[in-house]
């Protein structure tokens, strides 16, 4: 299978990514094997948060709303490592600057 997108996800409760899909955050695009890129702002809502309640959802055109259940095309990978930009700022209220981020599962 191919995949060339990404998108970033919570779980919305205690249960496995695989019975639960959670909410959907951000995409991204796959740059090797395991590896998302994506925006530092995506990448900076998680800093600080449990990773083990966030996922990678691999293998879909679509992704359903969690109170439809899993999407069954979709691979979920958990998020071993997240880095962001080292210049990544804003410099006004709505301008961001070096705004890339990497998730590596």
């Amino acid at each position: 299978m191919l995949c060339w997108t990404g998108a970033l996800t919570r779980t919305s409760s205690g249960l496995s990514s695989y019975t639960d899909p959670g909410s959907f955050i951000c995409t991204g695009a796959m740059i090797s094997s395991n590896m998302l890129l994506t925006t530092g702002t995506c990448v900076s809502r998680l800093f600080g948060q449990d990773l083990s309640q966030f996922k990678v959802a691999l293998g879909s055109k679509h992704l359903l709303h969690p109170m439809n259940g899993p999407t069954p095309d979709a691979i979920y990978r958990n998020i071993k490592e997240l880095i962001i930009h080292e210049n990544y700022n804003y410099i006004h209220s709505h301008i961001r600057v070096n705004d890339i981020g990497e998730n590596f599962f």
